[in-house]
């Protein structure tokens, strides 16, 4: 039986996106087969879990394909596949001869294949970090779309897209580490405080085998960055609005020495300072106030020190 499906909005041809809906009609299923559907080769997937890959075969075989594949119509009469790459590969190994898909007659530039292929990925949490970047560095570089413009698109922040993009900057081994899961886009961006190359890895390395918490990946970043690069720590950068200079001297000093998050803040209208730590479970404020208190050990000093000197 014919099916019904409605997505996120309508992507015009040049790749804008409007509406509530990609369609304000209801696009009926067509069984095509699969020897007449070509891959998307803008299509932002670079990697496929074998693991996975066998769990989602598993279950096409048991329930079928409950979510159609998304396609267009080519010229030549054929179809190019825009999403659902991994369902088609399933297919083809389980040696069905049709798959059930969506015909996208409005998609036809480069830029709406790409867009829609990525939110069609995006939206179902399919594309690791390091592919989503891929994906509007393409956007950005071959079709002219600000970071802006593809966080309208997509649903998020110039900002958020941005940061995504910087991962790109890292060297091929932290971005297989994200990749696979080992650490997040948070660790990331901490890794990316560090400018030189071979001391993000040593880091990295750092940041896998002692399991750090992004917060704690921070902490220490921000240390080597300011023992490496002293030059480049700005007040922004120790915190927003603390340009006095007791908050810029004392609230890395206090970071250094207690392992954690410290801000010094100078309360102009009140005219007093606080001190802020900031902890992430009461496991940590429970080492934080025992190292105040004297009960604790401190970190050691010579963390990270192969990172900093080499």
């Amino acid at each position: 039986q014919p099916t019904t499906m409605k997505s996120a909005a309508t992507i015009q041809d040049d790749g804008k996106i409007e509406g509530d809906s990609w369609d304000q009609h209801e696009a009926s299923v067509q069984h095509i087969a699969i020897g007449d559907i070509t891959i998307n080769p803008l299509q932002p997937r670079r990697t496929f879990d074998s693991s996975e890959m066998q769990d989602l075969k598993e279950s096409i075989e048991r329930n079928g394909i409950l979510q159609p594949l998304v396609v267009h119509r080519l010229e030549s009469g054929a179809y190019e596949l825009i999403a659902g790459e991994r369902r088609l590969r399933a297919a083809k190994s389980l040696k069905w001869d049709k798959v059930p898909c969506v015909v996208r007659r409005e998609i036809k530039s480069d830029t709406s294949r790409l867009v829609y292929a990525l939110i069609e990925n995006i939206q179902r949490q399919n594309l690791n970090p390091i592919e989503e970047a891929q994906g509007y560095m393409q956007l950005n570089r071959d079709f002219g779309l600000s970071h802006e413009e593809i966080g309208q698109r997509v649903g998020k922040s110039r900002v958020g897209i941005t940061n995504i993009v910087r991962a790109l900057q890292l060297p091929i081994e932290i971005q297989r580490g994200v990749s696979e899961g080992k650490i997040t886009m948070g660790h990331a961006k901490a890794i990316l405080m560090i400018p030189d190359a071979e001391k993000q890895i040593r880091f990295y390395h750092h940041l896998v085998e002692e399991g750090l918490t992004v917060r704690k990946a921070e902490v220490r970043a921000r240390r080597i960055q300011r023992v490496t690069n002293p030059d480049g720590i700005s007040s922004k950068k120790i915190g927003r609005g603390n340009t006095h200079p007791f908050a810029l001297k004392y609230s890395p000093v206090l970071e250094d020495r207690y392992g954690y998050n410290a801000n010094v803040k100078y309360n102009e209208d009140k005219h007093f300072f606080e001190v802020v730590f900031r902890v992430e479970n009461d496991v940590d404020l429970g080492v934080l106030c025992g190292r105040l208190m004297g009960t604790e050990e401190l970190p050691p000093q010579d963390l990270d020190k192969d990172v900093m000197e080499g």
